[in-house]
């Protein structure tokens, strides 16, 4: 499963390679794929063989729904936070779970709809007055998507300051013009943000 969840950083590193140089070969493609998904297994092995901590395997550059948990632990995403994971003891996992502080890791869906990761949508945020938290931003949005498709609140959210009282939000994973509406709803319902517009979206 972590080598297929890695696949979305290899396509987006492929893919910019390809633009930088159109006359790239299948064959140096190849290599570069098979470099990387080396390099990311290399440093699977070295979180297993030094037992590293979440934090830690996120910092060597782990995604967040490869992070391994030891001794019997699962591990938990926290809904606020832009890449914080958590290993608990499932106990103290449904404790979270139950307090909205986070959600535990569904390892059967990941394999099934880990494809999801290709896409990515923008959208535009005015507010007024106050510039909204992140982490209230990030929990609204994770907690809306979890009711959409729970694999897709493991991927990257990223939010940037723009001119004018403005945010960009950037969302991994494909949704349907429908789900695209509930979010866009669920980002206006946040106190100060007066509208929220669907920018741009595409998949690799």
């Amino acid at each position: 499963m972590m080598l297929r969840n890695f696949l979305f950083i290899l396509l987006v590193t492929i893919s910019v390679v390809i633009l930088l140089d159109k006359n790239m070969s299948i064959n140096a493609e190849t290599d570069i794929s098979e470099e990387y998904i080396k390099a990311y297994q290399s440093k699977l092995d070295r979180v297993i063989e030094e037992k590293l901590s979440p934090k830690k395997q996120i910092e060597i550059g782990i995604n967040m729904i490869d992070v391994i948990c030891f001794d019997n632990h699962v591990l938990v995403l926290k809904f606020s936070a832009s890449s914080l994971v958590a290993c608990t003891t499932p106990q103290t996992a449904q404790k979270l779970v139950d307090r909205e502080w986070g959600l535990q890791q569904n390892t059967e869906l990941m394999d099934e709809t880990v494809a999801d990761s290709q896409c990515k949508g923008t959208w535009k945020i005015s507010y007024e007055k106050d510039k909204p938290l992140q982490s209230k931003i990030i929990k609204i949005l994770r907690i809306t998507i979890r009711d959409i498709s729970e694999s897709n609140l493991w991927l990257p959210i990223v939010i940037t300051d723009a001119p004018n009282s403005n945010l960009l939000i950037e969302l991994y994973g494909s949704f349907s013009e429908n789900e695209l509406r509930r979010i866009t709803n669920s980002l206006e319902s946040i106190e100060n943000i007066v509208k929220a517009k669907f920018d741009t979206g595409y998949c690799l």
